[in-house]
């Protein structure tokens, strides 16, 4: 039976500099890496060649007060969802385009897509998980700790 190197291992010298969190593409012709600094950075994993520089807020209170903590491809790959630690959500289209920007009653503890992509959840620190619709941004709370 032949044997196929399905990866490589070492350093990626050509890797974006302060990467936080990761997260492939679907398909997997795409990384997402989300940045100290509030920024997504989107690149070719098999060239290391930046496809894309998202700035995900230009607020320099957002810059400074933490980091990219979530970024995720949508089911289909065609939309991607970046979270910032101050508690703002951002979605973006296969162009670079912020189609919403959604913003938490606290910090973000985490945050993903539903399996149609239809909706986007996020769990804040203080333990509210929110639904939110992917187009509209319609918020349905699923559990608050607040009264």
């Amino acid at each position: 039976m032949p044997h196929w190197p399905l990866c490589q291992t070492g350093p990626m010298t050509n890797a974006p500099p302060g990467i936080r969190c990761v997260a492939w593409s679907p398909d997997g012709s795409r990384v997402a890496g989300g940045t100290w600094e509030a920024e997504v950075i989107v690149w070719d994993p098999r060239t290391g060649e930046v496809l894309q520089e998202l700035i995900h807020s230009d607020q320099p209170a957002v810059q400074q007060a933490g980091s990219m903590e979530v970024v995720a491809f949508s089911p289909d790959g065609e939309r991607l969802l970046s979270g910032h630690e101050t508690g703002s959500l951002v979605i973006w289209d296969a162009a670079g385009n912020a189609t919403l920007r959604l913003e938490l009653p606290d910090f973000l503890a985490s945050a993903g897509w539903s399996t149609d992509g239809g909706h986007v959840w996020a769990l804040t620190q203080d333990d509210q998980l929110l639904l939110f619709d992917a187009t509209t941004g319609a918020r349905t709370t699923l559990r608050s700790s607040r009264p």
